[in-house]
Parts: C-alpha cells; sequence; structure tokens
C-alpha cells in the first residue's frame, strides 16, 4: 500500500481514493472509500488501454464473471461500469494476506486452521461451480486469508462450464504447479479440474511446499500428469481428502458437497481467531493501515495529461512449445513482464479486494520507514577476508564475469578476449577457448549450472552459446557442438535457474530470452525495447520459478512459468540499478545503484528492509553468500573501485577487501557452499579468499 501519485485521480465513480494498492500494465487498484467511509478496492483500466483491441471487452467479461461469485467467499462486487471512458470495478476491501504469504510467514498451517481453510475453500468452490464457472487458477496466491475466512479472488481466465475449454491454438492456462492433469494435457476443463487444484491448495497449506515440488513447467506438467503428491508430514484426515481430490481422473473426484459432509462443521477457535498469530497480525496491520488513510488531507488535483506506461509485449518462441504430454502436444507459452499470461489481458495489479500489494515501499530519501529482516548471524570475521591467494594477476585484460563449478574446484573465468577454466586448488588454466580472438568481448557474463551438466556465456556479437561438460577435468564441448545462436549485437547478462535446466539472457536489444539450457531452443521471451535505460541484469530466485530484473530504477520479480505474474514491483529511490540479486531463502531482493546505495527489499510486501551505503560512486555488482549472511558489493571504476563484504545482521561493513598493488573489483561470486570468495579485477586479477573453517 503506497500513497497516491500526483497524476493519480482523486475519485472515481464518486468513491474517494486514498492510496494504491498496486498497479500493472492492465489497470490500476486503489483503496477508496464511500460516500460513508466504507472502504473498498477500485480497479481501474489504464488511461488510453480502454481503445486497444479486446481490452475493454476483458475487463467487461471480468466485470460479470465477479458479479456472478459475489459474496461470502470472494470479494462484494459494488458496483462497476466496464462502459466508461477509464472502466472500473468497486469490491470491498478484504484485508488479509495471502496463504502464499501466511504460509511463508508462520509455516506449515496448525490442524484446526487447516480444517476451518479446507471448509472455506470447499464452500467457496461450490459457490463458483453453483454461478455455472470453473475458476481454473486455484493457487494459495488466489486465495486470501481474511479474518472471518478464505477467500477466493482473481476471476480473470475464469470460465462457464460450457466454454471451459483449452484455447483453440493448445496453450495452456493457469499456474503449472496448481493445475490439474487435464489443464496440463490440454484436455476440456470441467468443474473437477477445480477440486484437483483445491487439492493442490491444501497440501501446500499443510506441508509448506507445492505438491510436484520446485522445476520448470515441462517439468512441472509432466509431474503432474504421471507422479503422485507429496503429502508427507499432512494430518490423516486431510492426507485422505487431498489423495481423493488429486485423483488422476476427473470422475474419481469428489464434489465440494461431498467433501463438505465428510469434514462436518468448523472447529471453535480456541483463542477466537481461526487463522495463526502471524497471519492474524498480518490482518491487523493492513486493517490499521488502511484505516490510516482516511484520516489523510485532501491532496492536490492531479497534473493534466498523466504519462502512459508502456506494456511490454511478449513474444513467444517456437520451442515454447511443444511439450509431448502422453501424446498430447501442449503449448507452454511463456508471459511477459509486466502482464499476466493467459487470455484474462490482465497485469500484475493485484485483483480488487486484494487487501496486499507487492510495491516497494521507502526512498533513498527516507530511511525511516524501514523493517527488519531476520539475516543469519555471519560465522566469519574480518580476518577472515585478510591477505588473498592470487590464481592469476596481470593478465591485463578485464576480467568481466565469474562463475564456479558446483563443488568449488573450478572456475569459469570470462572476458575481454578470454573465456577459461581454472583448477581453484592448484591456481592453474585448465582449458582456453579464447585462442585466435582478435577483439571484442569473448565472454561478457558466464553461467555454470548448479546441475553441473551446462555451461553457458554469451560475447559482444550477440551470440548465446550453449556448452556442455565433456570431461572429468571441467572441460566444455567445442563451439560447433554447443549450438551458438545469435541474438543481438551483445549479451549484457545471463544466468541458469536453480534446476539448470532453463537460462535466462539479455542483450541491448532489450529482450530477455528464456532457453532450453540442454538444446539451446529458445522458450519464450518479454521485450523491454520500448523504453530506456537498458536492462543490467538477471537473477533467479532459489526456489521459486521467478525471474529478478530492472529497468532504470524499478527492480521487477516476476513468475517466469506459464502466466508471467509480476510477484513485486519496486523503486529502487536514488537512480538507475545496475544489479539485482536474490537471498539465499527468497525472501529478499538486493538492488544496486547509481546513487551509491544497496537496497535490500521483501519480496512478499515490498517493503524495504535494509540501506547498505559505504561506497563512494555507483555500485555495480553484488552477490549473496549462500548462508545468506554476508553480502559482498564492488564499486569497479575509477570514482570506486573497492569491493565490500557486509555483516547483513547489522546491515554493517565487515570488511574491505583488498589485493597486492590495490583492488579494481569488476566482478565478484561466491561458491556454491560458500566455502570461497572470487573478485576479478579490470587490470586482469583474479583473487580468491578461502573462507571454510
Amino acid at each position: 500500500m503506497k500513497p497516491l501519485a500526483p497524476t493519480d485521480p482523486t475519485s472515481i465513480g464518486g468513491h474517494r481514493l486514498v492510496a494504491r494498492l498496486g498497479s500493472g500494465g492492465m489497470g490500476d487498484v486503489y483503496l477508496g472509500a464511500t460516500r460513508s467511509g466504507r472502504l473498498v478496492a477500485i480497479k481501474v483500466i489504464k488511461p488510453g488501454l480502454a481503445d486497444e483491441d479486446g481490452y475493454r471487452r476483458r475487463f467487461a467479461r471480468e466485470v460479470a464473471i465477479a458479479q456472478r461469485v459475489s459474496g461470502a467467499f470472494s470479494a462484494d462486487v459494488i458496483e462497476a461500469d466496464p462502459d466508461a471512458a477509464q472502466p472500473w470495478l468497486v469490491t470491498s476491501y478484504v484485508a488479509g494476506p495471502t496463504l502464499r504469504q501466511t504460509v511463508r510467514a508462520a509455516g506449515p498451517l496448525p490442524e484446526d486452521t487447516l480444517r476451518v481453510l479446507t471448509l472455506g475453500l470447499a464452500e467457496a468452490v461450490r459457490a463458483i461451480h453453483a454461478a455455472g464457472l470453473v475458476h481454473r487458477d486455484l493457487k494459495p496466491a488466489n486465495v486470501l486469508m481474511a479474518h472471518d475466512g478464505p477467500r477466493v479472488i482473481d476471476f480473470g481466465i475464469a470460465r462457464s462450464n460450457e466454454a471451459a475449454l483449452a484455447t483453440q491454438d493448445g496453450s495452456i492456462v493457469g499456474t503449472p504447479g496448481f493445475m490439474s492433469p487435464e489443464q496440463a494435457y490440454g484436455h476440456e476443463i470441467t468443474p473437477a479440474s477445480d477440486v484437483f487444484s483445491l487439492g493442490s491448495v491444501l497440501c501446500f497449506a499443510a506441508t509448506g511446499r507445492e505438491p510436484f515440488g520446485q522445476a520448470p513447467a515441462a517439468a512441472m506438467l509432466y509431474r503432474i500428469t504421471t507422479a503422485e503428491p507429496d503429502t508427507e508430514g499432512m494430518p490423516p484426515w486431510l492426507r485422505e481428502i487431498v489423495t481423493a481430490c488429486m485423483a488422476k481422473e476427473p470422475a474419481a473426484r469428489p464434489t465440494p458437497d461431498t467433501l463438505l459432509q465428510r469434514l462436518g462443521a468448523a472447529p471453535v477457535p480456541a483463542q477466537g481467531s481461526w487463522l495463526p498469530d502471524a497471519a492474524a497480525r498480518l490482518v491487523a496491520e493492513q486493517e490499521n493501515e488502511a484505516r490510516s488513510y482516511l484520516a489523510l488531507p485532501p491532496r492536490p488535483e492531479p497534473r493534466p495529461e498523466p504519462k502512459r506506461r508502456r506494456r511490454w509485449p511478449v513474444i513467444a518462441g517456437a520451442a515454447a512449445a511443444a511439450l509431448l504430454v502422453g501424446g498430447a502436444a501442449t503449448a507452454v507459452a511463456l508471459s511477459g513482464l509486466p502482464g499476466r499470461g493467459g487470455d484474462s489481458g490482465d497485469t500484475d495489479a493485484p485483483p480488487a479486494g486484494a487487501g496486499a500489494a507487492a510495491q516497494g515501499g521507502g526512498t533513498a530519501e527516507q530511511p525511516a520507514g524501514l523493517r527488519p529482516h531476520e539475516f543469519p548471524e555471519p560465522s566469519l570475521t574480518a580476518a577472515d577476508f585478510g591477505e588473498p591467494i592470487t590464481v592469476q594477476d596481470s593478465r591485463a585484460e578485464p576480467i568481466l564475469s565469474l562463475a564456479f563449478r558446483p563443488d568449488g574446484e573450478r572456475l569459469l573465468v570470462g572476458g575481454t578476449r578470454m573465456l577459461e577454466i581454472w583448477d581453484v586448488r592448484l591456481g592453474e588454466r585448465i582449458t582456453d577457448a579464447s585462442t585466435g580472438i582478435e577483439g571484442g568481448w569473448v565472454a561478457s557474463n558466464v553461467s555454470w549450472s548448479a546441475d553441473d551438466r551446462y555451461v553457458a556465456y554469451g560475447d559482444s556479437d550477440g551470440i548465446v552459446h550453449f556448452l556442455e561438460r565433456d570431461a572429468p577435468d571441467g572441460g566444455t564441448t567445442s563451439d560447433a557442438h554447443a549450438r551458438g545462436v545469435q541474438v543481438t549485437n551483445g549479451i549484457w547478462d545471463l544466468a541458469h535457474d536453480p534446476t539448470g535446466a532453463w537460462l535466462a539472457s539479455v542483450g541491448d536489444d532489450l529482450v530477455i530470452r528464456i532457453w532450453d539450457a540442454r538444446t539451446g531452443e529458445q522458450l519464450g521471451s518479454i521485450d523491454l525495447s520500448g523504453s530506456r535505460p537498458v536492462v543490467p541484469a538477471l537473477a533467479w530466485h532459489p526456489t521459486e520459478p521467478w525471474l529478478a530484473t530492472a529497468q532504470g530504477r524499478t527492480a521487477y520479480v516476476m513468475d517466469a512459468t506459464v502466466g508471467g505474474d509480476v510477484i513485486a514491483e519496486i523503486e529502487h529511490g536514488g537512480d538507475t540499478v545496475n544489479d539485482v540479486a536474490v537471498s539465499p531463502d527468497g525472501a529478499v531482493l538486493a538492488t544496486a545503484g547509481n546513487d551509491h546505495v544497496v537496497n535490500l527489499w521483501d519480496i512478499e510486501s515490498g517493503v524495504q528492509v535494509g540501506r547498505l551505503q559505504g561506497h563512494s560512486g555507483p555500485v555495480h555488482e553484488i552477490a549473496f553468500s549462500p548462508d545468506g549472511s554476508l553480502l559482498v558489493t564492488s564499486g569497479g571504476e575509477v570514482v570506486d573501485r573497492s569491493a565490500i563484504v557486509w555483516d547483513l545482521s547489522r546491515q554493517e561493513p565487515l570488511a574491505e577487501l583488498d589485493a597486492p598493488g590495490g583492488l579494481n573489483a569488476s566482478a565478484l561470486a561466491f561458491s556454491h557452499e560458500g566455502a570461497l570468495l572470487v573478485v576479478g579485477d579490470r587490470e586482469g586479477g583474479i583473487y580468491l579468499w578461502e573462507l571454510a573453517r
């Protein structure tokens, strides 16, 4: 929740606007108040978009569906005007975290909470089906945990029973981790599909894990159709229900009425709330924050002709897909930042009625609003960062990128006219792929997959090279075998996802591409080319299929699977973002900027949780230690040549790195187990700190 911007309207449909809940490519969601003072959520299509093909039609359909399911199990629809110059929808404001946020804050839910959640969701699904609809995207992020019970939200891709079929081109609509086998196959979608998804949601609530684990979309869809869900640690009564709901055959699943008959009445909460304490506190915080906006004085009138934000389009790759599951060809389309995929036409704006929004809180000028994050205490001291081991010095060619092999015994080095693999312990070069290079970047960036199977690098000619390990000493295959793919005039960054199956790249054409790391086939892309400055960096989330990037002063965390939801949109504050990194626990995004500052943000809420000030110039590179206790940062230019190791629990410098003859840091990397830190120098030095005890 954030204050209104000067360009925001002050009222919609006679309702006073008091704060901003969220924003996306299609619309904005505001916190508003009726004339009587009742809090409401108001979703408004952005200026000009209503005239674009399909937008008004999609919004009108969403309004009609929301009206059909309005009631005790979703946000009440108060009124709407899809025919207005800026179409809008007003619903009751529901304060409460999502189920995903609740489990992240409180862990797996206690048994009494699970029983109330199961009953509430079964009643909600029954009401949706009674309205003649199939939700098609029931997942933890679409369940609000309100003080009086759960609410199901986001009907942007819901369909009537008669029309609940896969799209004509065979593309999948839904979220892979929580969709049904028939969705994965591209078959007809019936109400039984929502029952399967209900079982998946309950499995997540009870265990804190997705029922089929974490994997790229293709692997996830295969598991859904062939594997059994992970129900370890689930109460026996709930395991029986989940197993029945998640039967592979739709006809074998119980109806919501059958589930309600099995469960009986909900237990009476022992302490007055059905929610665990952590979730109840979040509800109270959101309610109090929302009420506080009602007392704000009137704002100045908005400026004329508000600037319209660009909507970045998706370019679907041909390989995106052809996924063959049980003989049925199914399209897996990656959606673009910042919009939502599928045919809802919606974006990263949370549904009207949502009580939380992924927005940045705090700026470079207002550090007082920081909320603490529980970073672990480091096991290291400043003495651990004393004299480094010199692996290579005075090479005279800048080191641009570094990546460890998962076992920490090999180091991949990329730079100007350079691509090498080194034996870390011996300090000897094993592989040199840079012979005969006359100029330019051989490897502006490098990545070694966490499964130790694939290596990738990008060069100044705009080619993404896919290589496969072929020797025990860490060598790689030749480029002829490696499927080099030219996509632009220069590759700025690339990164393997945590599974090693995907590779993300970005170049000077401002297009993020997602690749199959094994074959070099493009799975999809996100076009950011309509806006400057450039996208500087990419970073994957450690457990979710989420990709962090930045555009100018704004950082984004997006879901790279089907749907392409924006998880967080955060304004760094002072200046352009140069690098992004995600903490090992997946909770925090770090943004490094030209304003000499590294800011830390809670990804789930968008609230600022840290601010590291110590550099005298722009910060260009950042990297978390694997245990999440440290962050290493570098300036790497004439103004600021330093590299600083930060204690995140205290948000203070632990050590400033130095090397014989000085250090002009340009590349940073921790080994996967955290025993080693390597820093590359603009003068060609490679310096290693051994941190394990």
